[in-house]
């Protein structure tokens, strides 16, 4: 097969690789989830096959470590709300009839039994959204399974496949830009990691001083919902500044949501995210933040992972290019002038030594 009609073909697959995409546009974020939590762990599927685990075992034990950790995120929130339904289910029980609110000059009554029926009438389409969105969950976590153990399993196989129709030339530029992707890649997760931990050490002190009771469990689900950057702890906040409401409580309900807000929900991705992105990513802060911030905005979640690494991939092209600008700014000329006499020198020593740096002999 000769080189022409491999790059024929490579970009005809390249063609319905794309039209592959835009119909696969939905699992675009689990895909990519995959591929991060791969390149992740590719590393433990090594120390698998260093103590003699075939590729395929080792595959299916890395696959399960890996969704492992994604549950671990999950877990402890579901474990929580369970564990403490009870405690849920006493202080509605205990709500007044009417709650009074004052505020700023301004006094308002809440009518209980309005909001209840107003949640009922709400309840069906919360039902059927909530068992639509779980069938949903589930299809893409078996996909995410089962992208994660293939490209463990053949990710060698598909880096040859991809190369294969890339001229020589350009490899060395392939090779820098996928080396950027891993990198970025592995550094947000690992940014994510260390930004959810930093939200934890935040949260201890915070709802230890605002006088809550389970300052541990409240500040590893503020942690937890780190991962969830839309949401993120806010969420959290905001339930308890509604239970304090319910309960009466507006000045508490106003310190948990305003103080609360600024050391949990604002001071973590102002002070720990770009620290760390100065370590991992290689990027600079601004950078990062207009890759992370135009990719929650345009595709949602999955743009935590997709704006940085599109980001990272511009800059790594930009830096690839200056340097090859540079490189044939440098390369000396070697093209003939006017009579065709050959390369122009002040000696004939010198025509010689470039004559013979390209193979010919010297003095024609």
């Amino acid at each position: 097969m000769t080189q022409r009609t491999r790059i024929v073909i490579g970009v005809a697959v390249g063609l319905i690789a794309i039209l592959t995409g835009l119909v696969l546009l939905e699992l675009f974020g689990t895909i990519l989830l995959a591929i991060t939590v791969a390149y992740v762990l590719t590393p433990v599927q090594g120390w698998f096959l260093t103590r003699g685990w075939r590729r395929r075992s080792a595959a299916i034990a890395t696959t399960v470590i890996a969704l492992v950790s994604a549950l671990a995120v999950v877990t402890p929130l579901a474990l929580v709300a369970y564990r403490y339904r009870g405690e849920v289910a006493a202080v509605v029980s205990q709500l007044p009839e009417a709650i009074t609110i004052e505020a700023l000059g301004f006094t308002g009554t809440l009518e209980m039994a309005t909001v209840i029926d107003t949640l009922v009438a709400y309840v069906p389409t919360i039902l059927l959204q909530s068992a639509v969105a779980l069938s949903a969950f589930s299809i893409k976590f078996a996909l995410f399974a089962m992208v994660v153990f293939g490209l463990l399993v053949g990710h060698e196989r598909a880096r040859a496949a991809i190369l294969a129709p890339i001229p020589p030339t350009y490899l060395d530029f392939v090779g820098a830009m996928e080396e950027r992707a891993r990198e970025t890649l592995v550094a947000i997760l690992v940014l994510q990691v260390g930004t959810a931990v930093g939200t934890f050490v935040l949260a201890v002190p915070t709802f230890w001083l605002l006088g809550y009771d389970y300052v541990v469990v409240l500040s590893a689900i503020a942690g937890a919902l780190q991962f969830l950057p839309i949401i993120g702890p806010i969420v959290l906040l905001l339930a308890l500044g509604a239970v304090h409401v319910m309960a009466g409580e507006v000045i508490a309900a106003a310190l948990v949501v305003g103080v609360g807000g600024l050391v949990i929900g604002w001071l973590p991705d102002l002070l720990v995210r770009p620290k760390l992105v100065q370590y991992t990513t290689g990027m600079s802060g601004s950078l990062y933040f207009v890759g992370f911030i135009g990719g929650i905005t345009s595709l949602g979640m999955i743009g935590i992972l997709a704006g940085p690494l599109f980001v990272a991939l511009l800059v790594e092209g930009i830096d690839q290019l200056a340097a090859q600008m540079d490189h044939t700014d440098r390369t000396p000329s070697t093209e003939t002038v006017g009579d065709g006499q050959g390369p122009t020198a002040d000696a004939g020593t010198t025509g010689g030594q470039n004559a013979r740096g390209r193979g010919e002999p010297a003095g024609q």
